[in-house]
């Protein structure tokens, strides 16, 4: 192979990391939290607390990947990650199909934040970070970048359709919810 081949690649490689990473749904669950926890059956107050909730596992669990992401290893954590998010987004949905509401759904919101934050989500840079020859970080990482922008505005994220619209009754996984189980179960 020629070094252009491989250095092709390598940069396919980098952008469908990053494209995935951003299509594994948890855009979802961070911009329609509020809708998301209406629809679980919680008043106003207490979608609130829901989401202080949210942005505290993330924290937390974003802690826990600075210290198990050189020892857990990059390949474990990301199919950990890929594996317990298609699983949480696929109970997620039955629940909402089946009417569950409150905790139940505030439990599965939150694994799935605790999932991404200590395996996707930092992975994925770790090992973009580290597939890239040094000479030529800054235009690499632009690309990448740009590649995530329009994952972002293309994939499985905020649709046009209204969250509680879509999850009206009878209660149905949204597309979001089928796409990003599907891209992980791919992953």
């Amino acid at each position: 192979m020629t070094p252009f081949l491989i250095g092709a690649g390598v940069l396919v490689l980098g952008v469908v990391l990053a494209v995935f990473q951003q299509w594994c749904g948890i855009n979802v669950i961070f911009n329609y939290a509020e809708e998301i926890f209406r629809v679980a059956g919680y008043d106003i107050s207490t979608v609130l607390k829901n989401i202080a909730w949210t942005g505290s596992v993330n924290l937390v669990f974003t802690l826990v990947a600075l210290g198990i992401v050189d020892r857990g290893g990059r390949r474990p954590l990301m199919l950990f990650g890929s594996a317990a998010l298609a699983v949480i987004y696929g109970i997620m949905g039955f629940c909402y199909k089946g009417g569950v509401q409150g905790l139940p759904m505030l439990l599965l919101v939150l694994g799935a934040i605790g999932c991404y934050a200590m395996s996707l989500a930092p992975v994925a840079w770790v090992v973009i970070s580290e597939i890239f020859p040094t000479s030529s970080p800054s235009e690499v990482m632009t690309l990448v970048s740009s590649s995530v922008d329009a994952a972002i505005t293309s994939g499985p994220g905020p649709s046009p359709t209204p969250l509680p619209t879509m999850f009206a009754p009878p209660l149905a996984p949204g597309p979001e919810v089928v796409t990003s189980t599907g891209a992980m179960i791919f992953s």
